[in-house]
């Protein structure tokens, strides 16, 4: 008894699903990275504190390709961020007061998913 089982594959068709697929996961990692850098920056402004609200102003993300550029642009976020010294004769530590990490942390897992989701459906359909 001989059992033979003849494969054939068109070369072209198959490269096109290929394409299609990576097109499908770069758009949806894309759509994951903007959909998360918003709820980064909702987040992070709901936590800033605020006394002019210039700092929060500046909190904002951007998607370059397949990286999330999350940001707080007012020159002294990395003194709210991480606290700092005060100048003068009398010096004393100004207390961190974070929001970037904080909103990064809470956030990332949910990030996660949403990509991880669109690697999963990327080659479905």
């Amino acid at each position: 008894m001989v059992v033979s089982i003849d494969v054939q594959v068109d070369a072209e068709a198959a490269i096109d699903m290929l394409q299609n697929g990576l097109d499908n996961l770069v758009n949806g990692i894309t759509q994951a990275l903007d959909q998360g850098g918003a709820d980064l920056v909702e987040t992070a402004q709901s936590i800033v504190p605020v006394r002019t609200g210039y700092l929060r102003s500046t909190i904002s993300y951007e998607v370059d390709g397949l990286n999330l550029i999350f940001q707080a642009l007012a020159r002294y976020a990395k003194f709210v961020e991480f606290g700092h010294h005060t100048r003068g004769k009398v010096k004393h530590m100004v207390a961190p007061r974070p929001f970037m990490r904080p909103a990064f942390y809470q956030l990332l897992p949910q990030i996660e998913n949403a990509i991880a989701a669109a690697a999963a459906n990327a080659f479905n359909g």
